[in-house]
């Protein structure tokens, strides 16, 4: 058996109380340290017969839940998470999905808008891509983000001006563990063997709303994977971010989530209250007449509520 180049994890969901890796609501010992080290065994077992580490762990989306979960809890637990699992790797990659793709805006925001003020130079745009490499020989970076002339990697450990990096354990900085965060896509080129490593989240509507919605207003018949982040960042960042760091407004949301959960096909009870309550400010605030009054609650109706009525939990799920 030749030795594992990467191990590719996905959906931990760090943070998020119904996460098999939650030890719980208090923040401070957020992570279930058992299932962290049931997932290192599991991984140990899958390297080759006198190897110690796999060369890459690949992080492929959704691994710190940043819409549903805290953000004191998600780096709490990510930083026990990878106490347990960096003695079996030599490099870290993080591709973030949906539910944490903010750790790649906040990234951008570092390195593009407060490093650049930092140093009296001009703030740079973002919302981009960086999509790397890895071959038989290693890395291989955009020379436009970090790759030397060749794409390979002039300074280690990769990352280690990040916020990130200062959550890895003090061994792992000492051995210079490298931690890349690239988006949307990872690509292993090993002999005649192509793999793209991705969280897919892309390939689904909710997350190309506006690219798939006015793809000629935009001139989206063909984008880039920079294009693609740019149309498409703010509403992810609205819906899986920022509605879940929202205090009340978090948990009305959440209460909703569960209510569905509890009993499929059936409109939440507090789903009714929130749709009542958003047509009675409409009615208060517009004039409308009695017949566009009902024909306003007939449409909250139809498109809120009655998809409750018609969608499985899974589809829910899938859409999540």
């Amino acid at each position: 058996m030749p030795p594992i180049k990467a191990i590719v994890l996905s959906d931990l969901h760090l943070g998020e109380a119904d996460s098999v890796f939650s030890a719980g609501e208090d923040p401070d010992v957020s992570f279930a340290s058992e299932a962290g080290e049931a997932l290192a065994r599991l991984i140990a077992a899958e390297l080759a017969p006198g190897q110690h580490r796999a060369e890459y762990l690949i992080l492929a989306g959704d691994v710190l839940d940043l819409s549903l979960g805290s953000r004191a809890s998600a780096f709490l637990s990510f930083r026990a998470f990878l106490e347990q699992v960096t003695p079996l790797f030599e490099a870290l990659i993080y591709v973030p999905g949906n539910h944490d793709h903010h750790i790649w805006v906040a990234l951008q925001e570092e390195a593009r808008i407060f490093a650049q003020i930092r140093q009296g130079q001009p703030v740079l745009p973002y919302y981009d891509a960086f999509i790397p490499t890895i071959d038989a020989e290693g890395l291989v970076l955009p020379t436009s983000i970090g790759g030397g002339p060749d794409g390979r990697v002039p300074t280690r450990p990769i990352g280690g001006r990040t916020f990130l990096y200062q959550l890895m354990p003090a061994p792992a900085r000492d051995r210079q563990v490298d931690f890349l965060v690239a988006y949307p896509n990872v690509h292993i080129r090993l002999d005649e063997q192509r793999t793209l490593v991705t969280h897919g989240h892309l390939f689904e509507d909710a997350w190309t709303l506006f690219t798939d919605a006015l793809p000629v207003s935009l001139g989206a018949a063909t984008l880039t994977y920079k294009e693609l982040e740019q149309f498409n960042s703010p509403f992810t960042e609205f819906g899986w971010y920022h509605l879940g760091q929202a205090g009340a407004l978090s948990e009305i949301l959440e209460r909703i989530w569960r209510e569905f959960q509890s009993r499929p096909k059936v409109v939440p009870p507090t789903l009714e209250q929130v749709t009542e309550e958003v047509a009675g400010f409409v009615d208060e605030r517009l004039d409308f007449t009695p017949a566009q009054k009902t024909g306003l609650r007939r449409f909250f109706a139809n498109r809120v509520e009655a998809p409750f009525k018609e969608w499985s939990s899974d589809r829910i799920v899938y859409l999540c």
